[in-house]
């Protein structure tokens, strides 16, 4: 089985950019990071502090940069991301003025592309379960998730036969605070909009989150966490969505 946790960052529309990250993990893969991340938590964290990006502090950096090293080190963990020009997102055009059908767009886009190249790049043949935090009113429906189960699971556009594969057994929602993996995907997500923001310049940041997007940069051999990867790209793949003013979203 296959496990998919989505977070997003910006969704309410007071930043220049929108990032839906995700964690990609099969089962096995989830048991051994668990497992590795409890002493970690046990040290660092002992009043279970819930792991969010806002939440970064100079006196916690050690213990973050140690929760992201597991996931660094897990093999069978990948984190995955799409990023929008806010500016460029235009619900009244292409989703009758509604930002919730409009976000669950690009969540489909998102979710719909990691299947894809599961299967076309890695041979991935298990089902999935989608956990997306339920935090944001904008993702609170439960009948969304359902319908966005329904959409994936009768893809037949993008890949001709995920029709008759049906890979999504199921999506819900989840809170945050029960979901260690969802807590990695806000810290991850956090940074790459963190870094979309910045350009560069972290002169106006925090000591914690400028060491936070240095760390996760190299780890994960990225050159800069504020522009896309390329598509082959698989532990941190960040998809810099392109917009153009007014255009269509795909899917729309």
């Amino acid at each position: 089985m296959q496990r998919v946790f989505i977070d997003e960052s910006g969704v309410n529309g007071k930043s220049p950019y929108l990032v839906i990250g995700s964690i990609w993990i099969n089962d096995e893969a989830l048991q051994k990071l668990e497992a590795n991340l409890q002493p970690i938590l046990d040290a660092h964290f002992t009043n279970r502090h819930e792991l969010k990006w806002k939440k970064l502090s100079k006196a916690k950096l050690a213990g973050y940069l140690s929760v992201l090293d597991v996931f660094s080190d897990t093999l069978g963990a990948r984190f995955r991301c799409l990023v929008l020009d806010t500016k460029k997102i235009d619900h009244d055009s292409f989703s009758g003025g509604d930002t919730h059908t409009g976000y669950y767009k690009f969540v489909y886009q998102l979710a719909c592309k990691g299947i894809k190249k599961d299967r076309e790049l890695f041979g991935v043949q298990d089902k999935y379960v989608i956990y997306h935090d339920n935090v944001s009113a904008i993702i609170r429906q439960n009948s969304s998730l359902t319908e966005l189960k329904r959409i994936l699971n009768n893809t037949s556009a993008l890949v001709s036969d995920l029709k008759s594969f049906n890979p999504v057994r199921d999506i819900q929602s989840l809170d945050s605070k029960d979901s260690l993996l969802l807590q990695l995907t806000d810290i991850m997500t956090g940074a790459v909009r963190h870094a979309f923001e910045a350009q560069g310049d972290y002169s106006a940041s925090a000591y914690a989150k400028k060491a936070t997007i240095e760390h996760l940069q190299s780890s994960m051999n990225i050159t800069n966490l504020g522009s896309g990867t390329s598509y082959g790209r698989e532990k941190f793949n960040i998809w810099d969505f392109k917009l153009t003013q007014k255009a269509k979203p795909p899917g729309a």
